[in-house]
């Protein structure tokens, strides 16, 4: 069910809406969800500057209402238009992405810069788009320095518009290429995971982009915190035999560079389990 609300009203789901129209059928025995097990619709018949309120009725066969929704509100706003002018140069602490806001709306209206923000993407190999940036940035660059060394990247930056307490994205902007400086620590892992392995604990993590001199793992038990590798290792796993029955850790693991004094950088995120397995 669909009414459009008047523009003064865009933010009240308590005012009386106006007369609700159906606009869409939805036979849930003939439409797959989605993988958090949503059904979706795309109402295309929308304009900006124009606020809309929805609500699902659920029926039976026959078409009588059995329950309906809470009520949910879409203000449709013009997006920010792409930045231009992107470079990605390699420098000694990682990679300096920079771009020119473009400071209007893509129906060319003028663009307050203090409700504009960034965020910066990049694509390396088969991961496809991910956040660079983990916050949204302000202003016109940002170094990204969680790269591999001699990895390629490929960089691109969303435009965020902050309006009526919301963030509107806009299109991306044009991409541009640069290598991780072969000086630069090479990121730690993106994610560390531990099974049982016969009595043990075995520690997973996923390999790090680039090249790398391989791998330091720590185990953390209340304050003390320990490598327990004496030296890197290529791959995953790492087997802790050390592990005692019914105690709890943490595990965190590090990348070292592919350089003989294998520099090491960061920890990962801190993992942590109880070992409850019996020989």
């Amino acid at each position: 069910m669909k009414s459009e609300l008047k523009w003064e009203n865009r933010n009240c789901l308590e005012c009386p809406p106006p007369e609700q129209q159906l606009v869409h059928n939805i036979d849930a025995a003939a439409v797959k969800p989605g993988g958090d097990g949503r059904l979706r619709w795309v109402d295309t018949n929308v304009s900006y500057r124009r606020a809309f309120r929805y609500q699902i009725t659920v029926t039976d066969e026959k078409g009588n209402p059995l329950s309906l929704s809470n009520p949910a509100i879409a203000k449709v706003y013009p997006g920010p238009a792409a930045p231009v002018d992107l470079t990605a140069v390699t420098q000694p602490q990682g990679i300096m992405i920079q771009w020119k806001p473009a400071l209007k709306d893509i129906e060319g209206n003028n663009i307050d810069a203090l409700s504009e923000s960034f965020r910066v993407e990049r694509l390396s190999g088969e991961k496809g788009w991910e956040k660079a940036s983990p916050t949204l940035v302000k202003g016109n660059a940002y170094l990204d320095q969680s790269v591999a060394p001699g990895q390629s990247y490929s960089y691109r930056v969303v435009p965020a518009l902050y309006t009526d307490e919301v963030y509107v994205l806009g299109d991306p902007s044009s991409t541009a290429q640069a290598k991780g400086p072969e000086s630069v620590l090479p990121p730690p892992p993106d994610r560390v995971w531990i099974t049982p392995a016969h009595g043990a604990l075995e520690i997973h993590w996923t390999e790090t982009d680039g090249k790398t001199g391989g791998y330091h793992v720590y185990r953390r038990e209340g304050k003390e915190i320990i490598r327990l590798t004496a030296t890197p290792l290529a791959h995953p796993p790492f087997v802790d035999q050390g592990a005692k029955k019914g105690a709890t850790y943490s595990y965190a693991v590090s990348a070292v560079s592919a350089q003989a004094d294998h520099k090491e950088g960061l920890l990962s995120k801190w993992i942590e389990v109880r070992n409850l397995i019996t020989e």
